[in-house]
C-alpha cells in the first residue's frame, strides 16, 4: 500500500496537476526515477522480491501433498 501511494504521489499527480505545479512536482522527484544508478536499484529491488516470492512459495508448497 505504501510502494502505490508513493507511485500515486510521484507520477501521476504531477501529471495530473499539469502547469508550473506539476513540473515542480517531477523535477523533485525525478532523481527517485531516473538515472543508471537509480534503475539498477529498482532492478534489484524487483529480482529481490521475486526471488523472496519464489522461496515463499516453495516453503509452502510441501503443506499441499497429503
Amino acid at each position: 500500500a505504501a510502494v502505490a501511494a508513493a507511485w500515486l504521489a510521484f507520477v501521476v499527480a504531477p501529471a495530473a496537476a499539469g502547469g508550473p505545479a506539476g513540473a515542480a512536482l517531477m523535477a523533485g522527484a525525478s532523481p527517485y526515477f531516473a538515472g543508471p544508478a537509480v534503475q539498477s536499484g529498482w532492478a534489484g529491488g524487483a529480482v529481490a522480491c521475486a526471488l523472496l516470492l519464489a522461496a515463499r512459495r516453495r516453503s509452502f508448497d510441501h503443506l499441499e501433498t497429503p
